[in-house]
């Protein structure tokens, strides 16, 4: 017996719980906001971007949205669905039509802001809570995990900013001057020689606080992206797709047969074990949703270099700060490692072994050591595999950011938001009391949710569950009774709390990933092999 405080106990047995949890889905009404970035958005006389701007809405209106259609075959938005909708504007009545992936549906009833939240924010670190309100009352199977980076928020920004190393986060040659990094000494700003420039040192500190991409659409960064054939379809790939070069578009397989883009992402998640939504993501955010010299077969480089014949969909080894990025690229994509184990299908003379290789790559290089969500990709603050900062997919500052967006578009075009998504979102020490903010932005924070009251100690047996007799040799069977259920789900969870005590050949039980530690994510592993959504075989 040992004691242990009620508090943890019950953020336990509520975290577990909200793993098994299925309600109903909200109904949505007939109105949005709109959520542009920063302009004003055209209201138009037709569903496309070829049609004549009628009226500018500004970010935060209200609008009646009064019916959804197709885009116009005309339209370069490569937004598939189009709102037609009714607003104020300087008091007169308009109507037309509006891009969807910039106004967010409401629901019927919003949340009160007096009204007492969900009990499950309680489980959640203090300094989120606020932020992650809504989203737990409007997704209720959402499910919300948090990886201790064990980091200091001070130290992070030393290494991700100017400071640490100049190119590690830029952003865009038409990003506002605000943005950009200007050395103290020359008073320049710093240019790569692509023409990216350095962030700032605030611009930085805003997209890496995780507070600030608690919102619908950016949360998707942290979704874990590992393959579920039971959550992956190939019409969400689809849906993902639509208004790309890929949408509806075949290629050859290795064996010769004529398949979709769709379905050759879908062969590359099930080879590499990566999550297709995200790697549908992944190649229009490398490459934009025309596509480009990585992907046309025909791309000559700058110092006139003839690269046709071979494709690099994700962009891999194609470094930004060089003169030459696709070249670069695509001159790796030819290569070939005297370690057949890191050619990953190359050279990659087509568009198929690209996509199924560079899945590979990304799946070994990055999911695989720890990196396991779009944040942590463009963000290197996990240590797994020994390094921090330097092993970042991306030097786009907002690339995270960008990517989550795609994704979220796709699962909105599939009416996919309620499934039951996981999301693993860091936390670090000593984070900012408020939210770091972008140049101009005056917005004012939430208010805080604190802990209600003080929990008294509870004592907890460490072997309440486990069946007398020897161990079986089932991987996270830790009841021994030689199945796996959520009982062994919730002992593996209490065990990486520190609310469990285990031996060493139960620990070897629990550690279902296999990294030498016990986290949510091995708990995670038991309860979707109980449920028949993966196998964990048997202990070595």
């Amino acid at each position: 017996m040992f004691k242990v405080k009620t508090k943890r106990f019950f953020r336990t047995l509520v975290v577990f719980a909200v793993l098994l949890c299925i309600t109903a889905l909200p109904v949505l009404a007939l109105t949005g906001q709109v959520t542009t970035a920063s302009d004003a958005l055209n209201v138009r006389s037709g569903p496309g971007t070829n049609f004549q701007s009628v009226a500018k809405l500004q970010k935060g209106s209200t609008v009646t949205i009064l019916e959804q259609v197709k885009a116009d075959p005309g339209d370069t938005s490569g937004c598939p669905n189009w709102y037609k909708i009714s607003a104020t504007v300087s008091g007169k009545s308009v109507t037309g039509y509006a891009a969807s992936r910039y106004i967010t549906v409401q629901t019927e009833t919003q949340p009160d802001p007096n009204t007492p939240p969900d009990e499950k924010i309680y489980t959640y670190p203090e300094a989120y809570r606020p932020y992650l309100k809504d989203l737990v009352a409007k997704h209720p199977n959402w499910v919300f995990t948090f990886y201790d980076t064990g980091l200091d928020w001070n130290d992070v920004m030393a290494y991700e900013t100017a400071s640490g190393m100049l190119g590690r986060n830029v952003v865009s040659p038409s990003s506002p001057e605000s943005y950009r990094y200007k050395d103290p000494k020359t008073g320049k700003y710093w240019k790569s020689a692509e023409g990216w420039y350095q962030a700032s040192d605030q611009v930085v500190a805003y997209y890496m606080d995780p507070r600030n991409s608690m919102t619908e659409s950016s949360i998707f960064q942290f979704e874990l992206l590992s393959y579920n054939a039971s959550v992956h379809t190939l019409s969400g790939v689809e849906a993902i797709l639509k208004g790309s070069f890929m949408e509806n578009k075949r290629i050859t397989d290795d064996s010769g047969k004529q398949i979709t883009y769709a379905q050759a992402i879908m062969d590359a998640a099930r080879i590499s074990s990566a999550s297709p939504y995200y790697l549908a993501t992944k190649i229009i955010q490398e490459v934009s949703r025309n596509g480009s010299g990585s992907t046309s077969g025909t791309y000559v480089a700058k110092n006139g270099t003839s690269y046709k014949g071979y494709y690099n969909f994700y962009n891999i080894q194609a470094t930004s700060s060089t003169n030459d990025p696709i070249a670069q690229g695509l001159a790796w994509a030819k290569s070939t490692s005297s370690d057949p184990s890191k050619n990953y299908g190359r050279p990659w003379t087509s568009p198929y072994k690209s996509i199924v290789g560079g899945a590979q790559w990304i799946a070994r290089n990055y999911i695989s050591v720890g990196q396991d969500t779009i944040y942590l990709q463009k963000f290197d603050v996990d240590s797994s595999d020994g390094k921090l900062y330097a092993h970042q997919y991306m030097t786009n500052v907002a690339g995270a950011t960008s990517e989550a967006g795609i994704q979220y578009r796709g699962y909105v075009n599939m009416d996919m938001l309620e499934g039951s998504f996981i999301f693993s979102i860091p936390t670090y020490k000593n984070l900012p009391a408020n939210r770091c903010r972008l140049p101009g932005d005056t917005s004012v924070d939430p208010a805080p949710i604190p802990d209600r009251t003080p929990d008294p100690d509870l004592e907890i047996d460490p072997n309440a569950g486990v069946t007398p007799g020897p161990d079986t040799k089932v991987m996270g069977d830790l009841s021994n009774d030689g199945k796996l259920t959520s009982v062994d789900a919730l002992m593996v969870l209490q065990a990486s709390s520190g609310l469990r005590t285990l031996t060493d050949a139960q620990k070897k039980k629990a550690d279902a990933n296999k990294d030498g530690k016990l986290t949510s994510v091995d708990a995670l592993m038991v309860l979707q092999a109980s449920s028949g959504l993966r196998t964990l075989g048997n202990v070595s």
